[in-house]
């Protein structure tokens, strides 16, 4: 079985290092520790991009709807627009 750094596993999700640490946190991806770091089977790193893929927001950031003010996300005008 292939291990793959934190910085590996982030690199093939193409997401930054600090969400694969949440998602350890948060038992979406199991890590196992070899000699004080965090690896994770590449099996596993592949299942979880599969998952996120069909699951939408899953394992993601939510996306700002076009049209919606920014601090409240309501519908209305932009941050900075003048109405």
């Amino acid at each position: 079985m292939e291990l793959l750094t934190v910085n590996e596993a982030a690199e093939l999700l193409g997401v930054h290092k600090t969400a694969i640490y949440q998602a350890i946190r948060e038992r979406r991806l199991e890590a196992v520790m070899v000699l004080g770091r965090k690896g994770l089977h590449r099996q596993d790193v592949l299942a979880y991009k599969e998952r996120t893929a069909e699951g939408g927001k899953q394992g993601g950031r939510p996306t700002k709807k076009a049209g919606t003010d920014t601090k409240s996300g309501q519908p209305g005008t932009a941050e900075g627009q003048v109405s």
